[in-house]
């Protein structure tokens, strides 16, 4: 697809790039969708997962719209989603890509509570964010 502007881009390789002095293993793409998604796990933490969606809207399709709070990322327009599918522990913040596309930032601790997911997933997304097309 032409207006792809993750066309050249590898999941993993920004995880990896981006949080690289955390003491993760080296990025996994999803079994689910390993073009477009990977994850970094530390087991009996959690893990930071990183997925690109060309063609989807930063705020569309957000699950629980009562759970998000619009705000930004480094200055980049982001949408904050706490409790992944309803998950105790766990966080999403969708932020705006060339916008038409998305970068979401999933963050699952194993033994915190979604407040704290969402204040670790905020810190790994200003990693991310300036590793993203303009």
């Amino acid at each position: 697809m032409g207006d792809d502007p993750f066309a050249s881009l590898n999941p993993c390789t920004l995880l990896d790039q981006a949080l690289k002095d955390e003491g993760y293993p080296a990025a996994v793409p999803s079994s689910a969708d390993p073009k477009h998604t990977c994850d970094l796990n530390k087991p009996s933490y959690g893990g930071v997962g990183l997925q690109l969606q060309a063609g989807r809207k930063y705020e569309e399709n957000l699950g629980d719209p009562s759970k998000a709070r619009t705000g930004d990322v480094n200055g980049r327009q982001a949408v904050q989603v706490k409790g992944r599918l309803g998950s105790k522990g766990a966080c999403e913040i969708f932020m705006d890509v060339k916008s038409s596309s998305r970068a979401i930032v999933v963050v699952t601790l194993v033994s915190r509570n979604t407040d704290e997911a969402c204040t670790y997933a905020g810190q790994e997304a200003t990693k991310i964010e300036p590793l993203l097309p303009k």
